[in-house]
């Protein structure tokens, strides 16, 4: 039997700007965000979004302030969301691989040419299943995310992926569908 790493992700957003995300984390320090999802536009583009998937361990908004980082190469932020792993006290290597999955996902998705990311479009090569649940930064869940381009839309609920013989396979579920409440 083998094991299926599993991850769940509470990301909040969207956020319009660093200063929102620095105000956000600063108000919410019980929340560690290690992940983060940005889309926007180039300076040349007229409709076409970009997107970049990153990880950081010294706080978000501290990373997107970088001189070099690639916010930098957008001419407009339309959303930034940022994902706080709950199921795992996340070590590097948990951390890597979820920026890895979600990057290759999203480059899948969109294509390679409206990802900033240069690195990291490769599936890992072993399972995993990513649960993915959307915030607003008031802490109440998303029931619809109204942007089209969001990464919020475009990232399913639950991604599950597969490795076998260099072969990747994956599932996943756009919305969970709710079956029933019970309470005690």
């Amino acid at each position: 039997m083998e094991i299926i790493k599993t991850y769940m992700l509470h990301w909040f957003g969207p956020f319009k700007s660093i200063e929102e995300v620095a105000k956000w984390e600063q108000e919410n320090r019980e929340h560690v965000c290690n992940l983060y999802l940005i889309e926007g536009k180039r300076p040349y583009a007229r409709i076409a979004r970009h997107y970049y998937c990153g990880k950081t361990i010294q706080g978000i908004h501290k990373r997107l302030n970088n001189l070099n980082h690639h916010i930098c190469e957008l001419r407009t932020v339309d959303e930034i969301w940022m994902g706080c792993i709950r199921n795992v006290q996340p070590g590097s290597q948990d951390i890597f691989e979820l920026e890895n999955i979600l990057t290759a996902y999203l480059a899948d998705e969109v294509g390679d040419n409206k990802m900033l990311n240069e690195i990291n479009k490769k599936f890992p090569k072993h399972q995993i299943c990513v649960i993915n649940r959307w915030y607003k930064p008031t802490h109440f869940l998303w029931n619809r995310i109204k942007n089209s381009n969001s990464p919020a839309r475009i990232i399913p609920e639950v991604i599950l992926h597969y490795y076998h013989e260099k072969s990747h396979l994956i599932s996943g579920a756009d919305k969970l569908k709710h079956l029933k409440f019970i309470s005690d």
